[in-house]
């Protein structure tokens, strides 16, 4: 599964929330920090929810929640990085990602 870095900040702002989160909260945090629009935050939301990444419950209002957690995505895209990148070798990648000062030569 692949999240635009746009729809990560959304990701971002209901894995921060402990309960649905209302559309109105989202769209508040992301216009202060961001130029997007209404239509903009509700594109990125419909395509959460396409991905079903996302849950949305409509009643008077809709809210918002993830199905599935901050943990379990990075471990997708670390896979996902490293099958890219290394052909899925965890042991291929290891050079790259840790300095070699950080170990000592004796590891080697």
């Amino acid at each position: 599964m692949r999240i635009a870095d746009s729809e990560l900040k959304i990701m971002r702002i209901l894995c921060g929330k402990a309960a649905r989160c209302h559309t109105l909260e989202i769209r508040t945090e992301l216009e202060s920090t961001t130029d997007w629009k209404k239509s903009n935050i509700q594109t990125l939301l419909r395509r959460l929810r396409d991905k079903r990444v996302i849950n949305a419950n409509h009643h008077y209002v809709t809210l918002y929640s993830t199905n599935i957690n901050q943990e379990e995505y990075v471990k997708s895209e670390g896979q996902t990085f490293i099958d890219k990148l290394f052909g899925g070798s965890a042991k291929k990648s290891r050079g790259v990602f840790v300095p070699e000062r950080t170990i000592g030569r004796e590891r080697y």
